[in-house]
């Protein structure tokens, strides 16, 4: 018997398609600092994509406030930057996506680009029980929304 007070399992993935939607849309237009490196607003934090060789290929993603290296492309190592201690590799597929994001064709198009943050969003998310549970394992408890929040 279903309880009529409990949303139907169906109305999950759109509520999440709408939520992820709405971030690309209140967010604020990204900042681009130099032809290598785009910071904008995904969720709570600050992303960083940065490309070190300018070959087109993104190389990592950095958190805007501490500077923490938290994705990597498969093999690259950071020099100018700590890694997080929870650092993940990127997935073929979310290589792609991390590289549409420095890809200027891609990011005048207000639509591709929505659509390009999005996937990183997605990909990200994804990634996410591993992150979770290799900062439990560090001790370190999920970030509160407040402490993004506060003044």
């Amino acid at each position: 018997m279903s309880n009529p007070r409990r949303a139907p399992h169906y109305l999950l993935p759109i509520l999440a398609s709408v939520a992820l939607g709405g971030c690309s849309i209140i967010s604020p237009t990204p900042a681009i600092m130099g032809e290598q490196t785009l910071c904008t607003n995904y969720l709570m934090y600050e992303m960083c994509a940065h490309d070190s060789d300018q070959d087109r290929i993104t190389d990592y993603f950095y958190f805007g406030d501490d500077d923490h290296v938290f994705l990597v492309r498969k093999g690259f190592k950071p020099h100018t930057r700590p890694l997080h201690p929870c650092v993940q590799t990127m997935s073929p597929r979310l290589q792609a996506t991390a590289n549409d994001t420095l890809n200027p064709d891609i990011q005048a198009n207000r639509q591709a680009a929505s659509e390009v943050k999005q996937r990183l969003i997605r990909g990200y998310l994804a990634l996410l029980p591993k992150i979770t549970l290799c900062n439990a394992r560090l001790g370190r408890g999920p970030e509160s929304a407040d402490d993004f929040l506060a003044d």
